[in-house]
């Protein structure tokens, strides 16, 4: 039985390559080798390139919500306009890939 392909491992990879060479190269080659897994099994689980792509920025942009939000929580003027902002940039930073 095929061993299940971790998800954000691939994400993972993707994410690596992305920052490091760029998005030109971030092949469906380039992030099955780094994943390890098959340029087939990418696509069993991605349909196509451009799924992949969108869940990487889905789960990219997921996260600095939830970062943003938790901040704004626990920030007792986190309502304001100003301190929205400042969650808002703290989190991009803290996101290489919302940055780009």
């Amino acid at each position: 039985m095929a061993q299940p392909v971790d998800v954000d491992a691939v994400l993972d990879a993707a994410s690596t390559i992305v920052l490091n060479d760029g998005f030109e190269s971030a092949t469906l080659r380039a992030i099955a080798a780094r994943a390890r897994v098959t340029e087939e099994k990418l696509l069993e689980l991605f349909h196509s390139p451009g799924q992949l792509f969108v869940s990487l920025l889905n789960r990219e942009y997921s996260g600095m919500f939830k970062v943003i939000v938790d901040h704004m929580d626990r920030d007792p003027l986190g309502g304001l306009l100003s301190h929205i902002y400042r969650h808002t940039l703290g989190a991009m930073h803290a996101r290489p890939l919302a940055r780009m």
